[in-house]
């Protein structure tokens, strides 16, 4: 699950959705935002992930994500790939 940041928090459409979600229960999911500051935008999202049952197995937060930066891709790539070693357990 990903957002971007608006004033140091999550979107509200994006809270609002993920409080709707159903079948989440026992559900792996990783959690990240795109930001310059996130504040404590990670632990919003989680938390509310896990108050539906979810588990949330990784999270990151990716600063000024959508600039043509090969360090960056870089490091969304190897958040990726622990991602997929950590599903394969």
């Amino acid at each position: 699950m990903g957002s971007g940041i608006w004033s140091f928090s999550p979107s509200k459409v994006l809270l609002a959705y993920l409080k709707k979600l159903e079948n989440t229960k026992d559900k792996n999911v990783a959690v990240y935002v795109t930001c310059i500051l996130s504040g404590n935008s990670l632990k919003k999202i989680s938390n509310v992930l896990t108050t539906q049952g979810a588990k949330v197995i990784e999270t990151a937060s990716f600063r000024s994500f959508f600039e043509n930066d090969p360090g960056k891709i870089k490091e969304a790539k190897v958040f990726a790939e622990s991602l997929v070693q950590k599903l394969k357990l």
